[in-house]
Parts: structure tokens; sequence; C-alpha cells
């Protein structure tokens, strides 16, 4: 109990109070500045943002967005042409002509 008492001191000055539950209380690798464990994740998994494509329905607007680029639209006015056809983006706003670049680039780096 009282190493409790002087890790609590340590990390949060004297007279820190033990919390009914000490679960809360970070690991002693964490307080102490040491890394943290490595976790063994799937290698096939991927975490955060999924590439556009990825949802139902996202094909279709990667195909038009490939044939108005063939047609010889810049980004913005590919974007452009995009909100004005009410397609949707994935957050719901106007298309932007740099979202576009992204998804070409990916889309051209695939095939």
């Amino acid at each position: 109990m009282e190493s409790l008492e002087i890790y609590l001191s340590t990390l949060y000055g004297a007279g820190a109070q033990i919390a009914p539950d000490p679960s809360w209380v970070p690991v002693p690798h964490q307080a102490m500045g040491a890394p943290a464990p490595i976790a063994v994740t799937n290698p096939r998994s991927r975490c955060g943002r999924k590439p556009f494509g990825f949802f139902p329905g996202e094909t279709a607007v990667i195909q038009r967005i490939m044939e108005l680029r063939a047609q010889g639209l810049g980004f913005d006015k590919l974007a452009d042409q995009l909100s004005d056809e009410m397609v949707r983006s994935r957050s719901g706003k106007p298309w932007h002509g740099r979202v576009v670049n992204r998804i070409v680039k990916a889309e051209l780096s695939r095939r």
C-alpha cells in the first residue's frame, strides 16, 4: 500500500489520494516513460481511414471520376462536375479537387 502511495506521489505530487478503484492508474511502463509493449496485429487488417472504394457504391464513383478524367477535366473542374451531378462524397460535403486528385492517384497506382 505504501508503494502505491509513493507511486501516486511521483505521478501527481505529494498528498495524492488512493482512488477507490485504482484501475485508472497508468501501468508502470507508461508512467516511467518506457515504450509500451508491442501489440501483435493481423498484418492484413487496415486501421484508420479506409481507402476510397472500400465501401459499397464507391466503385461507381471511382469509375465516373476516371471517365471524366479521361475526357480531360482537371481536378477542380472534375470536383465541380461531381458536385453538380449530386454525386455524394463520403462526408456528404461538396467535392474538392485535392480529394479527387488523391482518388485518381490511388486508382492509377492500383492498375
